[in-house]
Formats: C-alpha cells, structure tokens, sequence
C-alpha cells in the first residue's frame, strides 16, 4: 500500500507541476500500472507514443446518430491541418450509425431498383394484355409521387431516415401499384363503354375509387391506433405506415386521373370524345363487375 500511494503522489506531482511534460506523465503511468496503461496507449519499441484512446460518454439518452456525431466534431477538433495528429472516432453508437447508414443506403436503391423493376413489369404486362405499353408506365408514375411525398413528409415533420422509414417507404410502392392498376383498369374499361372521356373518368372515380377510399380509411384507422401504445418503436410504426397508406392513396386519387386523361389525349383511342359532359349518359351506367 506504501508503495502504491508513493507512485500516487509522483503521479500527482508531475501532472501538477509539469503538466506541459505529458511524455513524463504517460512514462509514470507506464512504470505504475503497466497492463492499464497499454489499454490506452500504444507505444513503440523505442518508447515514442504511437496513440492514444480517449473515452468520451455520452451524457443523457442521446441517439447514436447524435453521439456518433459529437464524437466525429470531437475527432476533427482534435486532429491537426498538417496531419501530423489524427483522431478516429470509434465504438458502439459510431458502428452501430455506420451500419444502419449503409443499411438505410441500401435500401434506398433496392427501393429505386424496385421502381425500375416494377415499370418494366407494367410496361410489358399491358403491352401484352391490352396492346398499350404506355398506359403501363402512366401507372406508375403516381407511385413515385408517393414515394416522394413520404419522404417529403418526413423531412418536413424533422424525421430522421432511417432503417425502418427506409423499409415502410417500400410499402408505398406496393400499396401505390395496387391502387393505380385499379384505378387504371377501371377507366380503360370505363372508356370504352362510356360516351367520352369524362363520364368514363367520372365514373371511374367515383365507383373505383369510392371502393378504393372505404378500405384505405379502415387500413388508417387500424394502423392509426398503433400510436396509442406506449411502446415508442409501436407508436413510429403505426404513424408512419398510417402515412404511407395516405400518400399512396392521394397520389393515386389526385395524380392518377390527370395522367389518364393525358395518356387519352396522347396515346389513347384516336375517337376519344373530350366534348362530352362528365355526367352524361350515367343512368345507363353498368356496375363495374358487369
């Protein structure tokens, strides 16, 4: 115990009254406690100090992203222009920041490949059923107006991308497809039977997507009331699938139809008639399972 206090106060002494020598101090360390030292320094066979590790612990309930950041600024503080001193930031919250990053990453162009791959299928699909490879593609331009607006969303409620809004973005893509295959069907086939190409998108709209609205207020409401829980991963989950459908289901609604009536005036059938009122010719209008 003598000895032990003896190497206290001489590592006291030199840290107070020659701080400004740390080699002298780190060589102090060395001579006391040699297996701790080694733990945070490294040092070369001809004694010069190589490294160093400083630990730095987060204070509060920080996110990894936030810790991860504060030790990168940490990092650069520390480092010199001339690179003669670098820093590394390391640990939990950095690998773990990393890896959901290049996850999130990832994601994001598996998300992009799927779109690809998705109007591709569309293209062809109703280039061989219905001779029109373009109608295809107007299908799913409304997906990628979702897949925008939930990502726009996010950045205007100050969410964070992450893995798991990385992953429900893909549910707009799927929920998207659905809904514009419906609403597209319905109309070619509206078209035809109807006197003009307003009555058919009037009754495309208001049949279809009549259907289309009572099963995505119940999808909400059942998603929506995951935020009631107070489990916080629950509460994200459900908001953020809530907002999916939503997104989905406007772009769909509000961004589908416009293009449809492009896609008539361009590449539709050549008598297409844009004269005729939207209401006319209703009464005689058949179910759209005739």
């Amino acid at each position: 115990m003598t000895g032990v206090r003896r190497s206290e106060e001489r590592i006291t002494g030199i840290g107070r009254h020659a701080c400004t020598d740390v080699a002298a101090l780190y060589d102090e360390l060395f001579a006391v406690a040699p297996g701790l030292a080694g733990n945070v320094l490294e040092r070369s066979e001809t004694g010069e100090y190589v490294s160093a590790l400083i630990v730095a612990d987060p204070v509060g309930t920080a996110s990894d992203d936030a810790v991860s950041g504060a030790l990168r600024s940490l990092a650069a503080d520390l480092e010199t222009g001339d690179g003669a001193i670098t820093a590394t930031p390391t640990g939990d919250a950095v690998i773990i920041s990393m890896t959901i990053g290049s996850l999130v990453d990832n994601v994001i162009v598996t998300l992009l490949i799927t779109l690809v791959a998705v109007n591709v299928l569309l293209v062809v699909g109703y280039w061989i059923t219905v001779g029109s490879a373009t109608l295809g593609a107007v299908t799913l331009l409304p997906v990628a107006f979702g897949v925008s607006w939930f990502f726009g969303t996010l950045w205007l409620l100050g969410e964070e991308l992450t893995l798991l809004t990385s992953i429900i973005a893909s549910l707009t893509v799927g929920l998207g497809v659905d809904y514009s295959i419906h609403l597209g069907e319905r109309y070619r086939q509206e078209l035809a039977r109807q006197p003009g190409v307003w009555p058919a998108l009037y009754a495309t709209v208001r049949g279809t997507g009549g259907a289309m609205f009572g099963g995505f207020i119940t999808s909400v409401a059942a998603f929506a009331t995951l935020g009631l829980s107070t489990m916080p991963q629950l509460q994200q989950f459900g908001v953020l699938v809530a907002l999916t459908l939503v997104c989905a289901f406007l772009s769909t609604l509000v961004v589908l139809p416009s293009l449809l009536v492009v896609w008539t005036r361009y590449f539709g059938p050549a008598d297409a008639d844009f004269e005729t009122p939207a209401t006319a010719g209703l009464e005689s209008t058949p179910a759209a399972d005739d």
